[in-house]
């Protein structure tokens, strides 16, 4: 599948999500776009697994409030995180020509 404009066209298929490049001549080649899309991917995978793997205790924080905030700060940047993960899936998918 061949990419089109940088609006984040495919020929033939219309996406909104703007981190889709528009692999042409001269620019980035497909497979280093598709290289480093992947080490996006990985790293992101990574921070996932190292946040797991925190020890997340309110004996930690200075009361139950800062706990709790932590908490709530933390989830949303795992949310933003796996947001993001999911738009770096679709470039990778779409620079492979899967979608």
């Amino acid at each position: 599948m061949t990419a089109g404009p940088a609006s984040g066209i495919l020929w033939g298929v219309t996406t909104i999500n703007p981190l889709v490049p528009t692999v042409n001549l001269n620019g980035t080649p497909r497979q280093a776009l598709e290289d480093q899309w992947t080490v996006v991917h990985e790293a992101l995978q990574n921070l996932q697994q190292a946040v797991a793997g925190l020890e997340f205790h309110g004996r930690d924080y200075a009361g139950p409030e800062a706990w709790a905030a932590a908490q709530d700060r933390l989830v949303g940047h795992m949310e933003a995180v796996a947001a993001f993960g999911v738009q770096v899936e679709e470039v990778r998918m779409r620079l492979a020509g899967v979608i």
